[in-house]
């Protein structure tokens, strides 16, 4: 600490967490514990220019993080990309759905991220960033899940909806479903994979 710090000056008293000649003392964020709130899982889609003008990626990323600064949760932005090269990614998909499965919510414009959410028994609240719906979309109907909207849709009424939705009992329950489906349609393929090589 130093005296004449603009940081410093105009306290009547400064209580020094340590320094010279000073028992250390534990940090101010130490104190009481805060309220857990959810944890929710944001994955964006990169630009996909095989849509040509039919993206809208910007646009609804906009809306969504907009929308979800509002909410009282904890934000975790995250790729699907597998990279061992870089520490921001994670290498392998064990470690990729080791983050995934410790979510409340995901909130993706990411087709992985909708799958590898419903795989993990974890609501996702999904955008279709193209026009007139595409691989999003699309998976969205072969899961059987509800909470996508799609881009030229798109809404704040929805995504409020969705959102509680996704947090609610209801929500967690169908995710859960979608996961014991995937668990029993892994099984079923390689069941019938193992008799055709007999």
């Amino acid at each position: 600490m130093v005296p004449d710090d603009p940081a410093v000056t105009g306290f009547h008293e400064i209580i020094a967490r340590d320094g010279a000649g000073i028992s250390p003392h534990r940090d101010l964020a130490a104190g009481p514990r805060c309220a857990q709130v959810p944890l929710v899982g944001v994955v964006l889609a990169h630009a996909q220019h095989e849509y040509g003008n039919q993206q809208r990626h910007d646009d609804v990323h906009a809306r969504l993080t907009s929308r979800l600064a509002l909410q009282d949760c904890a934000l975790i932005l995250f790729d699907t990309r597998l990279d061992g090269r870089d520490w921001r990614f994670a290498r392998t998909p064990d470690q990729l759905e080791s983050i995934i499965k410790r979510l409340d919510v995901v909130v993706t414009s990411r087709m992985h991220g909708l799958v590898l959410a419903l795989k993990n028994g974890v609501p996702a609240l999904a955008v279709d960033p193209i026009a007139e719906g595409a691989k999003v979309s699309a998976q969205a109907a072969a899961w059987g899940w509800p909470a996508v909207m799609g881009a030229d849709t798109l809404t704040e009424a929805d995504l409020d909806h969705w959102w509680g939705w996704c947090r609610s009992t209801q929500g967690h329950a169908h995710a859960g479903r979608c996961a014991r489906d995937a668990s029993r349609g892994t099984l079923i393929a390689l069941l019938l994979k193992s008799i055709t090589e007999i």
